[in-house]
């Protein structure tokens, strides 16, 4: 299934091709450019004209990077994911403008396990405003409890047991004994 199928909210960054990022990249190229022609050399907008065409260049030679080396693999993904969003947020003002695909937007999925999972919430979230909310949906998460320290030192003797506060074999001296070169 090729990716311009894919309705944009359905859209995994493993369908993104090379062929979709450059006419992406020109577009904004071509917009920085007239700003850079129609500014003189030196003035405030042209500077910021020639700083957007430096970011860029970054950012496309980082997507292109991505698509040079991909690997197939979830770190690489993602990364693909970072830098086309990049690219979304740069063009954001230009969302409107005449030339403006509608298929470049932010891509959240990265591969059809992710559009399934996804789909799998929406029918679930359809389901639920349907019927009325369940027992699944009124289960609030929360972050499991952090293990409590145990009481007593936190020093083990070299036996690997909890020194008692009159063993002399502690790793550490109890805190009123004076340590030879602090009471001096």
């Amino acid at each position: 299934m090729t990716s311009a199928l894919i309705p944009v909210s359905e859209r995994v960054v493993c369908d993104l091709t090379v062929a979709e990022a450059d006419p992406f990249v020109d577009y904004l190229s071509s917009r920085i450019d007239a700003v850079l022609e129609s500014h003189p050399v030196g003035s405030d907008e042209r500077r910021l004209a020639q700083a957007m065409q430096a970011v860029l260049d970054t950012a496309a030679e980082d997507l292109h990077d991505c698509f040079r080396y991909d690997d197939g693999s979830q770190e690489m993904l993602k990364a693909k994911r970072r830098h086309w969003n990049g690219l979304c947020r740069l063009a954001g003002p230009w969302s409107t403008a005449a030339g403006y695909d509608a298929s470049w937007t932010r891509i959240s999925l990265l591969d059809s396990d992710d559009a399934a999972f996804a789909a799998k919430i929406r029918r679930e979230a359809l389901r639920e405003s349907s019927t009325g909310p369940t027992t699944r949906s009124a289960v609030v998460w929360s972050p499991p409890p952090r293990p409590r320290a145990p009481p007593g030192p936190a020093t083990v003797t070299r036996s690997g047991q909890r020194p008692s506060a009159t063993d002399s074999r502690s790793l550490c001296p109890p805190a009123h004994a004076s340590v030879g070169w602090l009471s001096r």
